[in-house]
């Protein structure tokens, strides 16, 4: 039978050892706040430091690519990169009182020049000069196209035309839900009058852009607007589903697709004329949109009502609207285009 061993006496500190243990735990303590405290500190200047970089390198992100934008801009309007308005004028914003008293006059000087094979017409000499504008946009300038006063930069064709575009990129960098949504394969006819109670954007921003002009007539006007929703539809979502809906004559041309161009042009239904503008971009100031909307022309069978009654009694388009506007022998151009531009008959339909 083994011995238990003898419990140790309990140690005991006397007072002025206690005193010496509570002084060091507290200089412990107020040690270890103070070095906890000092890598707080560091910790939140780090994430300043970052938050200031990340912010930084946004910045020099969005400079670029509105840079890289204002480039291909440039290039697009045939002009030489850097020469653009300087960085105030740039994001000048223009109100409808200071546009209304504003006259726009050409930023470049007359393009009047004339190839050989070019015969002027005898209204050549007398033809006013075609009004434009540089409109600010994200950081860059969007020339007028139209040949025509606007009272406000939303009534430029390809002011609106380029703004579509861009507003629908930025909503693709931000990843924001509205780029997945589908567009009605064709506008409704409240759409094509531009009601502002319409739910499609796309077609009440085309009709808003087009009511600025005056076009031959009704069945026309909204048979522009048609192909004209057909063709950004499919800009805007760009898959075989919506370009298979675009009549193969509105299609990019390789022409148009290899060279920068107004976007304007690729509204116009004959490509062998869009390729034409394409190449002989700023040749002659009367290429402008306000002359070839008032000369486009529909081929509306006479004997057909442009409206109908649908089956629960909904006035809609005639059923068939889209067949006539997509067939590319319903289109013809007449005056005055006809007779401003005799030499280039050739490319359209008459």
């Amino acid at each position: 039978m083994t011995k238990e061993k003898p419990t140790p006496p309990r140690r005991t500190r006397s007072d002025a050892q206690l005193a010496q243990k509570r002084h060091s735990d507290r200089v412990t303590h107020r040690n270890n706040r103070a070095e906890a405290k000092q890598r707080m500190l560091k910790v939140e200047r780090d994430v300043e430091n970052t938050a200031q970089r990340i912010s930084n390198i946004e910045s020099s992100v969005t400079s670029l690519r509105d840079d890289l934008r204002a480039v291909l801009y440039q290039l697009h309007q045939g002009q030489t990169p850097g020469h653009a308005v300087s960085q105030s004028d740039s994001h000048q914003q223009y109100t409808p009182q200071q546009a209304a008293t504003q006259t726009f006059t050409g930023v470049s000087g007359p393009m009047s020049t004339h190839s050989a094979n070019q015969q002027p017409s005898p209204a050549d000499v007398q033809r006013p000069k075609t009004l434009s504008a540089l409109y600010p946009h994200a950081g860059l300038q969007v020339e007028c196209r139209c040949g025509r006063e606007h009272k406000a930069r939303s009534e430029c064709a390809e002011y609106s035309s380029f703004a579509l575009l861009y507003h629908q990129t930025q909503a693709a960098l931000r990843e924001s839900p509205a780029i997945n949504e589908p567009l009605p394969r064709n506008p409704a006819l409240e759409d094509l009058l531009s009601r502002p109670k319409s739910d499609n954007g796309l077609a009440l921003g085309l009709g808003s852009m087009i009511r600025h002009f005056n076009m031959a007539n009704v069945e026309t006007h909204l048979g522009f607007i048609f192909l004209a929703y057909r063709f950004m539809r499919w800009r805007l979502h760009p898959d075989e589903a919506s370009l298979e809906d675009v009549p193969e004559w509105l299609r990019l041309t390789s022409v148009q697709e290899s060279t920068l161009h107004p976007l304007i042009i690729d509204y116009i239904p004959w490509p062998s004329l869009r390729d034409f503008l394409c190449l002989n971009q700023r040749q002659d100031d009367r290429h402008n949109a306000e002359l070839y909307m008032r000369s486009f022309r529909l081929k509306w069978p006479s004997s057909q009502q442009l409206l109908s009654l649908n089956v629960s009694g909904k006035v809609t388009l005639h059923p068939e609207f889209e067949n006539v506007v997509c067939d590319i022998n319903n289109w013809t151009m007449g005056s005055p285009w006809t007779e401003v531009f005799p030499y280039l008959h050739m490319h359209v339909g008459l």
